[in-house]
């Protein structure tokens, strides 16, 4: 595969929603996940971390669980060199813009104030991602969707939160069960189903 430079910063993150092994562990899972859906799950990568020890930490947990055959290299950067990490703490600013956006919708929605200790923030914060990569035009003209699947989004989406009808799987239900019940929507995936 070739080698791809990516680089990934998790502290913001991890402060705003990592809060026990259970969900480090989620976000482990997850950031792997991620990979493979954008096509990096053979491509040796490159995870790019400030010193911070609980970061390396979770750097070096995604790297001992990737499944790819050329590896993952671990790369710090020195003690302020926010240069260096120029990249990624401008899409840091986007995240957090997009869950100031979304968390403030949210909140004016429901009358209501969401405090960052919710269950629905870590929700939250993987939507503000997945609009980011879905409908943040860069530079080239092309959303990161447009690279990665080589077409717009066309699906159709709800504000987060929102309660809506969900079809339930069949397997689940006997012949007279309704198919249809209801839920909240807590976004999508860009993991094909």
């Amino acid at each position: 595969g070739d080698h791809r430079d990516l680089h990934l910063s998790l502290r913001r993150q991890r402060q705003m929603c990592i809060r026990d092994r259970a969900s480090a562990a989620w976000a482990i899972d997850q950031i792997c996940e991620d990979l493979d859906t954008v096509g990096l799950r053979n491509d040796r990568i490159i995870m790019k971390s400030d010193q911070e020890p609980s970061t390396v930490d979770a750097a070096r947990e995604v790297a001992r669980n990737r499944t790819s055959d050329f590896g993952t290299a671990m790369d710090q950067s020195a003690v302020g060199d926010s240069d260096s990490n120029g990249k990624i703490e401008r899409a840091i600013q986007d995240v957090e813009q997009q869950v100031r956006v979304l968390r403030s919708a949210l909140e004016g929605r429901i009358n209501k104030r969401v405090p960052l200790s919710s269950s629905v923030v870590p929700w939250l914060i993987r939507h503000a991602g997945w609009l980011i990569t879905v409908f943040l035009v860069k530079i080239d003209g092309k959303t990161p969707h447009e690279r990665i699947r080589g077409r717009h989004y066309n699906g159709e989406i709800v504000e987060l939160a929102e309660t809506v009808n969900d079809k339930l799987p069949v397997a689940d239900l006997g012949k007279a069960d309704s198919r249809w019940g209801v839920g909240i929507w807590l976004g999508k995936s860009l993991k094909k189903r």
